[in-house]
C-alpha cells in the first residue's frame, strides 16, 4: 500500500498521516506514473526479535556513557548532553554517577551509587565543599 492509493483501512489512514507529517506529498507517486514503490513506510525492513537477554553492554555505551572504564577515574557526559560525571571503581566499573540536572524525581544535583550493573534510585548531594 502507498501513500497515494488513498486505502480506507486503518494502515491506509496511519500511513497518510505519516507521509503528511513528513512532508510526503500523497499524489507523489501518481505524478511518478502511478510507481506503487515511490513511498512505503517501512520498505523492506524486518522486524527484530525482544528477548531479556539481548541488552550488553554496548547498548550501555550507545545509550549513554561507557559502562566500563580505566579503574579510578572519572568522566564526563558529551556536551549537549545531561551534565553528569561518572566516577569508576577500582574494578573499572561504574562506583558513582552525579547527576547535574534534576530528573526522575531527583533535585539537582544528585547522586546514583551503583552495585554490579545496577544503579540505586539516587539521593540528593551537595558539590560545596563546606
Amino acid at each position: 500500500m502507498t501513500v497515494s492509493d488513498g486505502g480506507s483501512d486503518l494502515f491506509g489512514v496511519l500511513e497518510r498521516i505519516a507521509g503528511a507529517a513528513l512532508g510526503i506529498d500523497s499524489g507523489a507517486d501518481e505524478a511518478a506514473g502511478g510507481n506503487d514503490e515511490a513511498f512505503t513506510l517501512l520498505a523492506d525492513e524486518q522486524p527484530f526479535e525482544y528477548g531479556k537477554d539481548l541488552v550488553s553492554a554496548e547498548s550501555e555505551e550507545i545509550a549513554g556513557m561507557p559502562f566500563n572504564g580505566t579503574p579510578g577515574s572519572w568522566i564526563s557526559s558529551m556536551p549537549g548532553t545531561m551534565p553528569q560525571m561518572r566516577q569508576y571503581g577500582a574494578n573499572g566499573t561504574p562506583l558513582t554517577d552525579f547527576d547535574l540536572e534534576s530528573h526522575h524525581g531527583n533535585p539537582n544535583p544528585h547522586a546514583h551509587n551503583w552495585v554490579g550493573h545496577n544503579r540505586d534510585a539516587g539521593a540528593p548531594v551537595s558539590i560545596l565543599p563546606w
